[in-house]
């Protein structure tokens, strides 16, 4: 969902619009593959955050990947378990959240990716995950 959250301008200015594209996924359930946390259109998005939150028990393994193919002609980045690297799919960040650890987080400067997944699966016991997604367009 896109929310415009800053109008900024004067007489002598013209009004530049902040807007943000923002996504969350909360209480998700994981299993030991990798499974779409968030699916996120990020044509537009000049920046953005990414913050993955451990809310279970068990470790957790995360990776964002992200792609600039054409939004027509994007194949899922998941085959097999692994990741479809000839579709144009690349590891934007990758790692682990320990139990204790709580939450990590991730950004992304000057994106020119027109879709960004956040992937997870537990490591060492089923957890929860709570993700969120931020990113900011300039009109």
């Amino acid at each position: 969902m896109v929310q415009v959250t800053r109008n900024g301008g004067s007489a002598t200015k013209p009004k530049i619009s902040i807007n943000e594209n923002y996504a969350k996924n909360f209480s998700a359930s994981i299993t030991n593959a990798y499974v779409n946390e968030l699916d996120i259109d990020s044509r537009g998005d000049v920046t953005c955050k990414v913050i993955i939150h451990n809310g279970g028990v068990g470790d957790l393994d995360y990776r964002v990947l992200g792609t600039c193919e054409h939004i027509d002609d994007i194949i899922p980045p998941v085959v097999l378990g692994g990741i479809n690297r000839d579709n144009g799919w690349v590891v934007l960040a990758s790692g682990s959240i320990a139990t204790t650890t709580g939450a990590k987080e991730y950004d992304i400067a000057d994106n020119f990716y027109t879709k960004i997944f956040v992937q997870v699966k537990f490591t060492t016991a089923t957890t929860i995950t709570r993700t969120w997604y931020r990113g900011t367009r300039a009109n």
